[in-house]
């Protein structure tokens, strides 16, 4: 029986932790707020597109290893892949949400570079004041939900199946409680 280090958990989860630091950097780049009224939107543009679509891909990357994480479970490999993906549904809706309130935020400040030239530039844009707060509320949370989840994904009991673990998950995925 191999042992759990013999997954390839750590460079996983390293890699994750590496993603998630190089996340934050990214959601800091965007600051400070008046960088976007110098008055060379094409420039800021071009840049807040390519910061965007980095962030984007930095959540892609995230998704894709825990999906690899995932399948070297004991039950991901016996085919009793919904059990283990439900316990981890938290994670996939913090995900879900980052990525709509990131590319909101972002598409909302492409658009708004683009077109306003006042002195309050993106601020004075309707909605897009309350979506940034939304966002950075959320990005912690999201940061904390892919931390809990490598944490979880690490204990070894999900790389180890017994036939009471089997009955068990399926007693429990019936919907008995």
């Amino acid at each position: 029986m191999p042992q759990w280090y013999d997954t390839g958990l750590i460079p996983k989860i390293t890699t994750i932790y590496v993603v998630i630091f190089f996340d934050i950097i990214l959601n800091c780049l965007f600051e400070p707020p008046s960088s976007d009224t110098t008055g060379v939107s094409g420039t800021l543009s071009l840049t807040s597109v390519v910061l965007f679509a980095l962030q984007a891909f930095l959540v892609l990357v995230v998704i894709i290893v825990f999906y690899l994480m995932l399948s070297k479970t004991a039950l991901f490999e016996a085919g009793l892949s919904w059990p283990i993906m439900k316990k981890f549904g938290v994670f996939y809706f913090c995900v879900f949400v980052n990525l709509l309130l990131l590319a909101g935020v972002r598409v909302y400040r492409i658009m708004g570079m683009s077109t306003i030239t006042t002195r309050d530039g993106i601020w004075s844009m309707v909605g897009y004041y309350p979506l940034y707060i939304i966002q950075r509320l959320f990005s912690p949370i999201y940061y904390c939900a892919v931390i809990y989840t490598c944490q979880m994904l690490a204990d070894p009991s999900h790389y180890y199946i017994t036939q009471q673990t089997v009955s068990e998950i399926l007693y429990q995925t019936s919907g008995h409680r």
